[in-house]
């Protein structure tokens, strides 16, 4: 399937994003911690993966550790998770992983367990719930071992702002960040923390400060609407249909050049019509894509208080001086201190976020579209 929304981007799939793909392989290759995060299915995964292909043909002894952080909720599970993965790409039999354990985990309480590792479990083991000695000895495992073998390792922790809901978010930041200091300052581990959730890396990064001096924060700027527009041409060419370019430029500025859902968008159009792709086909697609992901959309509006939902009537209304008196008025805000309030709990719902000039936006753009069409009956645009 050309417009593929299930698995990262690869080859003549992977658009756009040069600029990001050339700072990220040079970072990987001078051994620098990088930091990315943005909205779910905004291409985070896809890049990561072709830099580190790169990084394999360009450095033949360079292995990659993904360990997901998905559904993490302690330390304990956090240590043998990631510890079972960087055993999982250095060694290949029971012997290699209980050598490898034995030598790098020796002050710390994970041993390698053989009865868990032939059920399909971790290949660690943990007889009670890790202390500040194991995370730093999980932690610093890769280096040791690229340090062994004069080897180059990726390590990937996918959904790392999920380590906030372990109940020690930040002692593990703080164990992890001890880690990059003591044992970095060479080419041989690169550790790249991904997020999908943007506030809660914001809270890491620019209250906490965590990450300050020993990891680079790349920026994951959007595609271009015009390579995404070249992209989609191209797909629908080869299946037979014929686009307008300036609606499928359109229906990138409509999604805000959201990858996933562009994808999503284009595999109905594909799968839905024939021959000339016009407007009233584009706006059925589009009509379909927001039923798909519309219970989700409910949900997240049930979930509302309402001040919350005052707010974001706010926003969608042109607003974004929040606590002037005006505003607090037309839209029973109660007051400036509320407002704040208010503001806070929408962020931490990953809801809405503000940029770096202030300025306040919603992180879904279908959501934004749905809520202003169907939930509040706005005024709205079509493709």
């Amino acid at each position: 399937m050309y417009f593929n929304y299930t698995r990262p981007a690869t080859g003549k799939n992977f658009i756009g994003r040069k600029q990001e793909l050339s700072v990220l392989g040079n970072l990987l290759s001078q051994g620098e911690n990088v930091i990315l995060y943005s909205a779910p299915k905004t291409g985070k995964t896809s890049l990561i993966d072709q830099a580190v292909f790169q990084q394999r043909v360009n450095s033949r002894g360079s292995i990659a550790v993904h360990c997901s952080l998905l559904d993490i909720r302690s330390a304990s599970v956090l240590a043998l998770r990631l510890g079972s993965a960087v055993l999982a790409a250095a060694g290949s039999t029971p012997v290699e992983y209980a050598a490898l354990a034995e030598k790098h985990l020796e002050n710390s309480h994970l041993v390698f367990d053989p009865e868990r590792y032939s059920g399909g479990s971790e290949i660690l083991s943990l007889g009670w719930e890790a202390d500040e000695r194991d995370l730093r000895a999980v932690f610093a495992l890769p280096y040791a071992i690229a340090r062994e073998r004069g080897i180059q390792i990726t390590v990937i922790l996918d959904e790392f702002q999920n380590v906030l809901l372990t109940g020690c978010g930040e002692d593990i930041c703080a164990q992890l960040e001890q880690c990059f200091s003591t044992e970095g300052g060479g080419p041989s581990v690169s550790y790249i923390l991904c997020a999908s959730a943007v506030n809660a890396m914001k809270f890491l990064l620019n209250k906490r400060h965590f990450f300050r001096r020993n990891a680079v924060v790349l920026p994951l700027q959007d595609v271009d609407e015009r390579d995404i527009a070249d992209f989609m041409n191209r797909g629908f060419l080869t299946s037979g249909k014929v686009p307008d370019r300036n609606l499928l430029i359109a229906a990138c500025r409509l999604l805000r050049c959201h990858l996933g859902y562009l994808n999503q968008f284009c595999a109905i159009c594909d799968s839905t019509t024939r021959g000339y792709l016009m407007a009233p086909a584009m706006n059925a697609a589009l009509d379909s894509l927001v039923a798909l992901h519309e219970p989700h959309f409910r949900a997240t509006m049930a979930g509302l208080t309402g001040f919350q939902v005052n707010l974001l009537l706010a926003l969608l209304e042109g607003f974004d001086q929040f606590s002037s008196v005006s505003v607090i008025r037309k839209f029973e805000l109660h007051s400036s201190a509320n407002v704040c309030r208010v503001k806070e709990a929408l962020c931490k719902k990953e809801i809405i976020t503000f940029d770096d000039d202030g300025k306040t936006r919603f992180l879904d753009p279908l959501f934004e579209y749905w809520a202003r069409r169907d939930y509040f009956k706005l005024e709205y645009k079509e493709i």
